[in-house]
């Protein structure tokens, strides 16, 4: 039969480790807090590797004196509470002083401190619980911690870690919730030295939602307040179109204090019911105000966990709220149309003005090649063979017998196209060898101007305009002498 003993101190603190630390973001939630509770207004919070190899809190509060150093780390230590009965009223975010202890434990914790009455300040080591070095160092009025390779004694918990970015991931997170429920102080929060987080401490939660979330959900904001006798909650609920498959947008504090709670949660999702599709949850960010005696935050040693005295009334006095704020204002999303900017002309290269004398020089040489031009041009239009004569307008207006053309004609005089019933046409359809245009006698006379869309030939003859599709000219010219070639009998065999 096992012999009952009592465990060594070292085994007692890694077992109690193992619920206050369960991974980097445990020790920066930590960490924070006894920076808010020492009155700080700037808090530096930087970490390595997802925290695993680094972690640095830095602050401006009001420090811990020289002989109060290594009582901090001891299980138990506070300087929060006196008495059980002031866990009735306790305001701090810490009060267990079981932080310091477990993360010394599991890591090796170097402590930089001074308080603005002491000359300079204190650097403690401790590694795994074992103290290393206790010496007087220069230092500014505050508190540093740095916390070097988290659970280096322990492999079997380091395993449980996910990854890097994770690991990042939670504990930027957990700024983000500190950042909200105490907007009066600047935090500032860097991984692998790329600055993440920063917030400016003027006390407003809007600015921080603006600057964490995006001008989306800030501009989606509708303001909340309500309260009763024990209760009062502020803060602000977004419209219902922004939302997200899971409840990292919901954001909601106790005096302070970042929790989780069922009550609050349901509440909220109640008030969204008939707002939001199912499994989309909203972005909220409450602050809440409750008498302490109503509260016990003395439930699990992370202190994520309340028990309320009277929850039903504040589940009420929740959903209550988040549906007046929703049904008073307009929840379409503003759609804004951003006019197009006008295009830039590329800007032209100034040309510098030619001197005179090379003005009349260029002048000389266009006459010349206006010169040659002419002579060419004389040269070329002497026809080879005796040419028509092209009639004008007042000599083709005589002609009585006007032809039929295959194609759209234009008539010059009248300015119009001519008018044809659709019987005529039926009837009399024409073909390219008919059409005086086509013969090889009004050749000289026929000029094709230019072609149009790659499709169209522009043709002039006489006072006409002829607009003609090539391909379909050239099928008609195919069909033509097949047909002639049908009617001579001329076939040609294929094997």
């Amino acid at each position: 039969m096992a012999k009952i003993q009592l465990l060594d101190q070292k085994t007692i603190d890694n077992i109690a480790a193992g619920e206050v630390i369960e991974r980097p973001a445990s020790v920066v939630k930590e960490l924070v807090e006894n920076a808010v509770d020492a009155k700080a207004n700037a808090v530096t919070v930087e970490i390595k590797d997802g925290g695993m190899t680094l972690i640095r809190v830095t602050d401006n509060g009001i420090g811990i004196p020289k002989d109060q150093v290594k009582t901090a780390f001891l299980r138990h230590a506070t300087s929060k509470i006196r008495s059980v009965e002031d866990l009735l009223s306790v305001s701090s975010l810490g009060f267990r002083g079981e932080a310091l202890s477990s993360i010394s434990a599991v890591a090796q914790v170097e402590l930089v401190t001074k308080t603005a009455e002491s000359f300079s300040g204190v650097s403690y080591k401790i590694y795994g619980g074992e103290e290393e070095a206790f010496d007087d160092i220069g230092a500014p009025d505050g508190t540093t911690f740095l916390v070097k390779n988290l659970f280096y004694n322990t492999p079997a918990r380091r395993k449980f870690l996910k990854s890097a970015t994770t690991e990042a991931g939670y504990v930027e997170q957990m700024m983000v919730h500190i950042a909200l429920s105490h907007p009066e102080i600047s935090f500032k929060f860097i991984h692998n030295n790329k600055n993440k987080i920063y917030t400016s401490g003027n006390g407003k939660v809007k600015d921080i939602i603006y600057h964490i979330y995006g001008r989306d959900v800030a501009g989606a904001l509708i303001p909340l307040e309500a309260q009763n006798e024990d209760v009062k909650v502020t803060g602000f609920v977004a419209k219902p179109y922004v939302s997200r498959g899971n409840r990292n947008y919901e954001s909601y504090f106790i005096n302070g204090r970042y929790i989780k709670s069922s009550i609050i949660y349901k509440a909220i999702e109640e008030g969204y019911r008939t707002f939001t599709m199912k499994h989309r949850y909203p972005f909220v960010c409450l602050d809440f105000k409750i008498n302490q005696e109503l509260l016990d935050v003395n439930v699990h040693p992370t202190k994520m966990e309340i028990r309320f005295r009277n929850g039903r009334e504040i589940y009420e006095l929740v959903v209550d709220a988040v549906r007046a704020a929703l049904l008073q204002k307009d929840l379409v999303q503003d759609v804004l149309r951003e006019t197009p900017k006008k295009k830039e002309l590329p800007k032209t290269k100034e040309v510098k003005k030619p001197e005179p004398f090379e003005v009349n020089r260029r002048k000389e040489e266009v006459q010349k090649v206006d010169q040659q031009g002419q002579g060419v041009q004389q040269q070329v239009e002497k026809p080879s063979h005796p040419v028509k004569k092209t009639p004008t307008a007042s000599e083709s207006s005589k002609n009585t017998k006007k032809p039929t053309y295959a194609g759209l004609n234009y008539n010059t005089q009248k300015k119009e196209f001519p008018q044809y019933k659709t019987d005529e046409l039926s009837s009399n359809q024409m073909t390219l060898r008919e059409d005086p245009v086509f013969s090889v006698q009004a050749r000289p006379d026929r000029k094709i101007l230019g072609q149009l869309f790659k499709t169209y030939w522009l043709i002039e003859y006489e006072d006409q305009l002829f607009i003609m599709d090539q391909h379909a000219a050239h099928e008609k010219v195919n069909y033509e002498r097949l047909m002639k070639n049908f009617k001579e009998k001329k076939y040609t065999a294929r094997d």
